[in-house]
């Protein structure tokens, strides 16, 4: 529910501010290794697309310069998991 919010909020700024508003991958930020879910699961980004699957976590690191990263205007947060 928070990464709803935080769009909505990111995205309705960008439309009254008139400025562009981008997307990253967070594997992008931790060196393609897994995102933990919970305890046990992990986001795998796999050439499948993203799946949850038991596997370690990475660390997560912010770049020194934003223009590396690839910035994406597809900014619809990727729900692997269905609503409850």
């Amino acid at each position: 529910m928070g990464v709803k919010v935080a769009y909505v909020v990111l995205k309705t700024i960008s439309i009254v501010k008139e400025c562009e508003f981008y997307a990253v991958s967070g594997f992008e930020l931790n060196g393609g290794t897994p995102i933990r879910a919970n305890k046990n699961l992990s986001f795998v980004d796999t050439p499948d697309g993203i799946k949850l699957q038991k596997a370690q976590a990475g660390e997560f690191g912010l770049p020194q310069n934003l223009a590396v990263l690839n910035l994406n205007l597809d900014t619809l947060p990727n729900y692997v998991i269905q609503a409850v």
